[in-house]
Parts: C-alpha cells; structure tokens; sequence
C-alpha cells in the first residue's frame, strides 16, 4: 500500500485465523483487533476439525503496518493457531 500516513481513511484486508474450538475463543479474537483499533466488517467461521475453527474475517485496518502488528498478536494469542492475510 503506498498511503499518505496522514490519512484517516481505513483499508481493507482479509485475514485467516485458526483457532482452537472452545468457549471465549472468538471473544479472545475480537478482544485483539479491537485493542488494535481495526475493525471487523464480517466474519464467516468454518469448523476444520473437532478442536479448531477457519475464521475469515475482512478487517478495516489503517497500513499495511498496522495490519501485520495485528496479525502478529493474533499469532501470539493462546486462542490462536494460525493467523494471515489472504488475498480475496
């Protein structure tokens, strides 16, 4: 993205998070981009396995930056197994 860092307009971005499938976990989630001030436009959820749900979430983000600061709480989330953007 090649932004003016003056601007107050949010971007899209898709990630894709795997998470552990247990109560609080989506709650855990929201908590991280919302402690990010990004915002989540939809979320669809997709159970993998017995233990893990695929979450697609498209996200308002500010910069590439703040989207992979984002990224690397999720990955750091005791919730989460994986986490990344996706093109799409």
């Amino acid at each position: 993205w090649d932004i003016d860092e003056r601007t107050k307009e949010r971007f899209p971005a898709r990630i894709s998070v795997t998470a552990i499938n247990a109560p609080g976990s989506l709650a855990d989630i929201a908590q991280v981009v919302a402690s990010n001030d990004a915002n989540i436009h939809t979320l669809s959820m997709i159970r993998t396995a017995p233990d893990f749900t695929e979450m697609l979430i498209d996200l308002e983000v500010w910069d590439l930056k703040h989207l992979n600061r984002l990224l690397s709480q999720l990955k750091d989330n005791s919730s989460v197994s994986d986490a990344r953007r996706v093109n799409g």
